[in-house]
């Protein structure tokens, strides 16, 4: 079981490294509180994408260090500085022998998404403040 749930991670992370569309897909080398949960709320409020942490801007593959510990405060930051509740998943997983992150994030139904009272969203390809 637990080599067809890793065959599918795989499946998944190369789909999303292939895919061009920068928009959907956020490139991290860390673990980055801030940056993760402001393209995610911008994901939420537009259609959807993943945050993959481990993989830079080329789609190498660097991997990244982190404990149950960062885990924990991510999603409890996650819980209770965004509201409404973000729709998600956390997977952890390895790629390429290496320990990767990624946060998927599926199109909100209950937009706009805000994060601290301000709700992002994408201007182009960039991450911006939605006008209130």
């Amino acid at each position: 079981m637990k080599n067809s749930t890793m065959e599918r991670h795989d499946f998944y992370i190369s789909s999303i490294i292939e895919a061009q569309d920068c928009r959907e897909n956020k490139f991290m080398t860390e673990i980055d509180i801030e940056s993760i949960l402001r393209y995610a709320v911008a994901m939420a409020n537009d259609k959807g994408g993943n945050v993959i942490v481990g993989i830079d801007s080329a789609r190498n593959v660097i991997g990244i260090d982190y404990t149950s510990g960062q885990i924990k405060q991510l999603q409890q930051t996650i819980q209770h500085r965004i509201a409404p509740q973000l729709p998600y998943h956390l997977i952890q997983t390895k790629y390429q022998g290496k320990s990767i992150m990624v946060i998927n994030v599926w199109d909100g139904s209950t937009k706009p998404y805000l994060l601290d009272s301000s709700a992002y969203t994408f201007g182009g390809d960039q991450l911006i403040i939605a006008d209130n």
